[in-house]
């Protein structure tokens, strides 16, 4: 948990694939990820989490190696 927040870390995941079974069993409030994932892409992840809970709230973060 992070320090003095009421968030709790309920999941974490580096697969795409396997995130989608594990939100849908643990039914998170929000969802961060990345825009860059194995398997799929994490738009892809967004728009299947979307069909599965029209109501979650998802937050896309991404980092790129390459500044240009």
């Amino acid at each position: 948990m992070l320090a003095n927040t009421p968030y709790k870390i309920v999941g974490e995941n580096k697969s795409a694939v396997n995130a989608l079974s594990e939100i849908a069993a643990l039914q998170p409030d929000i969802v961060i990820t990345d825009i860059r994932m194995p398997e799929m892409t994490g738009v892809e992840l967004v728009r299947r989490l979307k069909q599965q809970n029209s109501s979650l709230k998802i937050l896309v973060l991404s980092m790129f190696d390459n500044p240009a």
